[in-house]
């Protein structure tokens, strides 16, 4: 692996500044000599550093992204920006990571802006930093967080689909369904207008297959290399809209040495690639689409007041404001017992005060064409919108029985809109997020999502990005098709799908169902010649509605919510923990024509 030159995606950069301010040294007690009472060393917050790097590192490789891995003093010493490139010596990179982490050096801040003001592909993983060279600074990061390119939870799927829009053309190695998989580690080198891949299956029990794709043009082909006796088998390839699908299966503990030709004068002939049998259609969108439900808007940032309106806190996330009004009343324990505990023990009986909560939301001039306040009500609560009394006696039943919806398109206006719950408050009473829905969409300025029109087509890709990072029901697609005459078989494909259930009409007939991988259906007996329609349902999940939508580990390996997820700071971020759904990697027909 000598010839041509290393040529990774991206660079992470090392948190070893955040492992080292939080790393308390101590004694190791060895021997009996050594007193009982002296300190040992503290190593959680280091180890937890650790282990969301690695699981940073462990998601980008396993995408299909080859990194470098960015040290402070190199980038001091070494580092500068080219055009829209970060450059570390003889090295460059389009996209840089930072990890969760604290701290940074100054001259690393620098050089981040730097990149960001050029254009530069500047991602944020997980908890943001707050400091530089150990001293509070949040309005700095702040800033850089904006000019960012983006901010993504620590997860391995929230990840992929940001290097995806970031790195359009580059190389892709995935499952056979467009998924991350496990266990895979990719080296990419260039030499003039040929790539050399290095492919490993690091899992010692299980073979993966996958499907490795890159920009499609004119004369690419591709051959598996046999290091040990020097041959060469060229690999069938399939073009599949602007990119060249190459296939390949990797036994366990298993590698491969792959060698693309990007001109027509290939390494083992100027033939073109061989065909696979099999025709792949791309189905393009946009697409018109209906949703089971309407639009959602969460809204958990809140201010308190204990005064009856006279003075405000400062606007917080609900977690803490809840926090806050328990402490400030004397019942914070409560908020850890199980509600039948608080009211069974009497131990916070009588404790308690009158409460204002106060939330805040924001509409764009297109107002929506119609809009309802969602809460959890009872009789107790008083709610204003703008000023205006809002009548929660006649409110109909909104996803459950304790949510309440009542009309509210006649009170909004464009810019900022305010509602205020006031209440008696004791040691039963719950602040949480309430919820805007109806017919709208949200786009997210800042992470401060906004109410606007809502699009009357979606397109491949994350229904998040596109209006609805909120929704949580099914949105179903209609997308029209025309099939291959005297096809043989017709399967439908999808790529990288994200919901918890597909379903499937052909033509007015329901055509089965897709819960799991391989995430392909046979349409054979309910394609006619010509045109057809599909209709798509993606059936999404409450997770972004309820959360918890501010995890800073989102969906990663292992990861489960509970409680703590809700409330504790340790587990959260400032910024949307949201999780994709959509037709994420695109729709397929692949016609196989059959045998003469």
């Amino acid at each position: 692996m000598t010839s041509g030159e290393a040529a990774p995606d991206l660079l992470i950069l090392h948190p070893v500044q955040s492992a080292m301010a939080d790393h308390r040294l101590g004694f190791e007690r060895t021997g009996g000599l050594c007193p009982s009472d002296l300190p040992g060393a503290e190593t959680a917050a280091i180890d937890q550093w650790d282990a969301l790097f690695r699981q940073v590192v462990a998601a980008t490789i396993n995408a299909g992204f080859d990194c470098d891995l960015g040290d402070e003093g190199l980038l001091a010493e070494l580092g500068s920006v080219d055009g829209s490139r970060l450059r570390v010596g003889e090295m460059s990179y389009p996209v840089v990571i930072v990890p969760p982490s604290r701290t940074w050096a100054p001259a690393t801040v620098k050089l981040l802006k730097t990149f960001a003001e050029a254009g530069g592909s500047l991602l944020f993983v997980g908890a943001h930093p707050t400091e530089i060279d150990c001293e509070p600074a949040g309005e700095p990061w702040d800033v850089l967080t904006r000019e960012a390119a983006g901010s993504v939870p620590c997860s391995t799927p929230a990840l992929q689909v940001a290097l995806d829009r970031l790195l359009p053309d580059a190389v892709r190695v995935r499952t056979a369904d467009g998924h991350t998989a496990v266990s895979t580690w990719v080296h990419k080198r260039r030499e003039g207008d040929r790539w050399i891949l290095f492919v490993v299956n690091t899992h010692r029990e299980r073979a993966e297959s996958y499907e490795i794709s890159l920009p499609w043009k004119a004369g690419l082909s591709a051959s598996r290399w046999d290091a040990v006796t020097g041959t060469a088998t060229r690999i069938p390839s399939v073009q599949s809209g602007d990119r060249l699908r190459i296939p390949l299966h990797l036994n366990r503990a298993d590698s491969a040495l792959l060698v693309i030709e990007t001109t027509s004068e290939a390494a083992l002939s100027p033939t073109n690639p061989i065909a696979a049998p099999e025709t792949v259609i791309p189905l393009v969108g946009p697409w018109k689409y209906q949703c089971s439900e309407p639009n959602v808007l969460v809204i958990d940032r809140l201010a308190t007041s204990l005064d009856g309106g006279q003075c405000w806190s400062p606007e917080d996330m609900d977690h803490r404001i809840r926090q806050r009004v328990a402490r400030h009343f004397g019942v914070e324990a409560a908020l850890e017992w199980q509600p039948w505990m608080v009211r069974d023990s009497g131990a916070f009986q009588g404790k308690g005060g009158p409460v204002s909560l106060r939330y805040c939301f924001q509409v764009s001039e297109e107002l929506p064409v119609s809009a309802s306040l969602v809460m959890e009500w009872h009789a107790a609560m008083e709610v204003t919108i703008n000023d205006k009394l809002v009548d929660f006696r006649e409110a109909v039943t909104h996803w459950e029985r304790n949510f309440r919806a009542v009309p509210i398109t006649q009170c909004l206006h464009a810019g900022n809109n305010t509602v205020v719950v006031s209440f008696p408050y004791d040691c039963l009473s719950e602040i949480e997020p309430i919820y805007v829905t109806g017919d709208f969409g949200v786009r997210l300025d800042d992470q401060e999502p906004v109410i606007t029109s809502r699009a009357t087509t979606l397109s491949t890709g994350s229904w998040v990005q596109q209006g609805l990072p909120f929704y949580s029901g099914e949105i179903t697609y209609q997308i029209p098709f025309d099939a291959p005459v005297n096809a043989g078989c017709v399967r439908l494909r999808l790529r990288n799908a994200q919901a918890t259930l597909f379903r499937l009409r052909v033509n007015g007939e329901d055509a089965g169902k897709i819960l799991w991988s391989p995430y392909e259906s046979d349409l054979t007996s309910y394609v006619i010649a010509g045109a057809n329609l599909l209709e798509l349902t993606v059936v999404g999940s409450r997770q972004n509605t309820f959360g918890p939508l501010h995890d800073r580990q989102s969906d990663g390996e292992g990861a489960v919510a509970s409680p703590e997820h809700y409330q504790n700071e340790a587990f959260l971020r400032e910024q949307w923990s949201l999780h994709d759904y959509g037709i994420m990697g695109g729709i397929e027909l692949v016609a196989v024509q059959p045998e003469v």
